[in-house]
This record gives C-alpha cells, sequence and structure tokens, in this order.
C-alpha cells in the first residue's frame, strides 16, 4: 500500500513538471540594461538610506531642520501631516503615561534626576517640535497641532510631578 501511495505521487509530481503551464510564456523577460537600471537605483537608494543613517544624531532638533526647509505645506498635506501629528502625540501621551507609572522603580534604582533631565530635554525637543509645525502647516488645520501639542505639554508636565 505504501509503495503504491509513493508511487502515485512519484508518478504526478512528474507529470505535474512536465506539464507546461504557459507562466513563463506571460512573464515579460528584462533586458540586461533593465536589470542593470534597477539595481543601479537600489544601490542610489541604498546610499541614500546609508547617508542618513550615519548622519542621524538621534536628537530632535536635527529633524526640525527638515520639517522647517518643506516651507508651507497646502492644506492636503497639511491635513495629512496633523493626523499623523495626533497618533503620534496620543503615542507620546501613553509613554510618558506608561513612564510615570513607573516612578518609583526608577526612584528605587537610584536613576530619577537622569529620568527627570532626560523628560525635560525631550519636553523642550516636543516643544520646538510642534512650533516648527505650526510654522509650516496649513492654518486650516494648525488647531489640530495646537491641540496635539497642548497634550503632550500637559503629558510631560505630568509625567515629571510623578518623579
Amino acid at each position: 500500500m505504501k509503495l503504491s501511495t509513493s508511487l502515485i505521487v512519484a508518478l504526478l509530481s512528474g507529470a505535474a513538471f512536465a506539464s507546461p503551464l504557459g507562466i513563463r510564456n506571460r512573464i515579460a523577460k528584462r533586458t540586461a540594461a533593465q536589470v542593470e537600471s534597477d539595481i543601479s537605483t537600489i544601490e542610489s537608494d541604498l546610499t541614500t538610506l546609508d547617508n542618513g543613517i550615519n548622519s542621524f544624531t538621534g536628537s530632535l532638533i536635527q529633524g526640525l531642520g527638515l520639517i522647517t526647509s518643506t516651507g508651507t505645506l497646502d492644506a492636503a498635506d497639511s491635513a495629512t501631516v496633523a493626523g499623523d501629528v495626533t497618533s503620534l502625540a496620543s503615542q507620546v501621551v501613553t509613554v510618558l503615561s506608561n513612564a510615570a507609572a513607573k516612578a518609583s522603580v526608577v526612584e528605587s534604582a537610584g536613576f530619577t534626576s537622569e529620568v527627570v533631565s532626560a523628560l525635560n530635554t525631550l519636553q523642550g525637543d516636543a516643544n520646538s517640535f510642534f512650533a516648527a509645525l505650526e510654522a509650516t502647516i496649513d492654518s486650516s488645520v494648525a488647531s489640530d497641532i495646537s491641540s496635539a501639542a497642548a497634550s503632550v505639554s500637559s503629558a510631560f508636565a505630568t509625567t515629571l510631578a510623578d518623579f
């Protein structure tokens, strides 16, 4: 029984490999020039990514230049950015709330001053970030950015008070 089952599977597999499916005929063959062009594009994109990674200092301030260099955004782009910033602000508020919940753990470990210092730095960076956005965003959604900034600022104040 096992031999006959194995033989049937082997025959069906052989038949499947032997039968033309026409897939090869439907796939356009690429020329060497197209492949070389794609490789060149990938290399260029990787170089750009690598340069960005190597020059990144981890500072929010570094990103502020990118925001302010865009000029004023139109209403559609501003609405998209405002939605993203609102989502980001919500995440920041959650992270700060979680950090505040660990204040006693941080205190018992003896790192309160380091955490407070880092939080103060991040609060200043966040304020600069929101100010840069408010200067860049279309006035039709400026209140969304202001509201997100106020939420984040309030969360920083609450978290710092817990430490």
